[in-house]
C-alpha cells in the first residue's frame, strides 16, 4: 500500500511540474522533401511475420518535456517472445535522475496493441512501431502521444524525408496529427527515429530513439543515374524542355539531392510519378523550364546522402530566336489614385505577354511626360506566354493631376 501511494505521489509531482513549465520551440533538424497528401482513408491490417523486430528486440530512448533538458525522461525496453503473435516488453522508464519504475505489458505483433500499460494507459496502440507496409496514403494512424493523460492521436502519412540518426541518414515516413505533432518512422523497419508531440494544449514531449538491435538498413551502395536526357533537343522561347533522369539505389535508399545543371546552374528536380518509392527499379525524375536562346549542355547529379553521383556532360537544347507576333501590356493598376505630395507611394503594376515567350527588352512608365524604368515582380519568371507583371512605386512631389501611359518592346516590335 505505501509503495502505491509513493508512486501516486510521484505521478501527481510529475504531472504538476508539467502543467507549470513554460513552453519552449523545438527546431527539427530534418532534411524535407516535396510530398503530396491523399484523401485515402487507412486501416489499421496484418503486416506479415515481423518477430524478428520484436523477439529479444531492444529500444532505448530518451525524451524531453516542453523543451526543458532538466525535464526528461529515459526509457529502456526490452522484448521476448510468449506465444502466439504476443511478445512481451518489458520497460525501464526514469525521470531525470530519480530511480527507475517498471512497466509491463504485452504486445500483439499483428495489431500493434497492449490492454493494459502502468505508462502508456490501457488499450493502447505501442507507439515503438507502425507497420512496413505504410506508403504516401496511409492514414490514420493511433498513437500515444504522452502516457495516460490523453486519448491516442490519429496520425497520417504527410510525406516522405530523411533522418540523421548517429551520423547516418535513414529513409523516414513524416507523420502528422492535427494538432502539429510530427514523428518519423524509418521505413524499413518502420520504427520511431524521432518524435515531437504536443499533449493537453500546448505541452509538448520530444522522443528521440538512442540505440536499438533493430537491422537499420546500411547505406553500402552509391546511386546511378542512368537514361539522362532532355525533350525535345530544340525549340524556341515557347518550348516547355523537359530534363529527366532514371535514379536507381539498391540500398532502396531516396536521394538527399538530384539536380539538373544547365549551363553550369543546378535546378532541384522532383518525381515524375511522386507515388514511386521503389529506388531499387528505378524512380524518374525531371526538371521542366523555358529556356531563353542560344545553345546548352547538363548533366545530372545526385546524393543518398553517403554517396554523390553524377552522369557525364551533354549537349543540347538548341533555343532557336522566333519574333512574329507584337507583346501586349494589360492588367494596368494604379493605387491609390488620391495621396499626399512627398508622403504617399503610389504603385504603378501592368502585366506584360508575349505569344512568342520573348522577354521584354523594356517595359517603361511614363508620368507626366516624364519616362521610368519598370521592375519584374517576379525575376525567375521566364514564362511570358501567361503573362509577368512589371511595377513601379513612386512618391510624386508636386500637387496635382497626372497622366501616365505604359509602354513595352521585345526588341524587334
Amino acid at each position: 500500500m505505501e509503495k502505491k501511494k509513493k508512486k501516486c505521489f510521484q505521478l501527481m509531482i510529475i504531472l504538476l511540474f508539467l502543467l507549470t513549465l513554460e513552453f519552449f520551440n523545438i527546431q527539427i533538424l530534418v532534411q524535407n522533401k516535396p510530398y503530396r497528401r491523399s484523401p485515402n482513408i487507412y486501416v489499421l491490417k496484418t503486416s506479415g511475420d515481423e518477430s524478428v523486430l520484436f523477439n529479444n528486440f531492444y529500444y532505448n530512448w530518451i525524451s524531453i518535456i516542453n523543451g526543458n533538458p532538466f525535464a526528461f525522461y529515459t526509457g529502456s525496453e526490452n522484448y521476448s517472445y510468449i506465444n502466439g503473435n504476443i511478445y512481451r516488453c518489458n520497460e525501464t522508464l526514469a525521470y531525470q535522475f530519480n530511480p527507475p519504475n517498471y512497466d509491463t505489458r504485452d504486445v500483439n505483433n499483428q495489431t500493434r496493441f497492449f490492454p493494459t500499460s502502468g505508462y502508456w494507459g490501457n488499450n493502447a496502440h505501442d507507439w515503438v512501431w507502425i507497420f512496413k507496409n505504410t506508403t504516401l496514403t496511409t492514414k490514420e494512424i493511433p498513437i500515444p502521444v504522452f502516457p495516460g493523460l490523453e486519448p491516442e492521436h490519429l496520425f497520417n502519412v504527410t510525406g516522405e524525408s530523411s533522418y540523421d540518426f548517429s551520423g547516418n541518414l535513414y529513409d523516414v515516413w513524416v507523420l502528422e496529427d492535427n494538432q502539429s505533432s510530427i514523428a518519423y518512422y524509418e521505413k524499413t523497419t518502420g520504427i520511431l527515429l524521432y518524435g515531437f508531440f504536443y499533449f493537453s494544449g500546448t505541452n509538448t514531449w520530444e522522443i528521440n530513439m538512442t540505440s536499438t538491435n533493430a537491422p537499420l538498413p546500411s547505406n553500402d551502395n552509391s546511386p546511378v543515374l542512368n537514361d539522362p536526357t532532355v525533350s525535345p533537343s530544340s525549340g524556341n522561347l515557347t518550348t516547355l524542355f523537359a530534363f529527366s533522369v532514371n535514379y536507381t539505389d539498391l540500398d532502396n535508399n531516396m536521394p538527399i539531392s538530384i539536380n539538373a545543371v544547365i549551363n553550369g546552374t543546378p535546378y532541384p528536380m522532383s518525381k515524375q510519378n511522386p507515388s514511386d518509392i521503389n529506388y531499387m527499379d528505378g524512380v524518374i525524375y525531371e526538371y521542366q523550364t523555358f529556356l531563353s536562346n542560344g545553345t546548352y549542355n547538363y548533366f545530372f547529379n545526385a546524393s543518398d546522402g553517403a554517396y554523390s553521383t553524377s552522369t557525364g556532360v551533354y549537349s543540347g537544347p538548341t533555343v532557336y530566336y522566333n519574333n512574329s507576333y507584337s507583346p501586349v501590356l494589360s492588367d494596368e493598376l494604379i493605387y491609390p489614385l488620391l495621396g499626399y505630395n512627398d508622403s504617399t507611394n503610389f504603385l504603378y503594376r501592368v502585366n506584360y505577354s508575349d505569344v512568342d515567350n520573348n522577354p521584354p527588352i523594356y517595359v517603361n512608365l511614363t508620368i507626366n511626360g516624364t519616362m521610368y524604368s519598370m521592375g519584374q515582380e517576379n525575376q525567375s519568371d521566364l514564362n511570358f506566354i501567361d503573362g509577368s507583371f512589371y511595377n513601379l512605386s513612386i512618391v510624386l512631389n508636386d500637387i496635382g493631376y497626372y497622366s501616365y501611359n505604359f509602354t513595352a518592346s521585345d526588341g524587334e516590335i
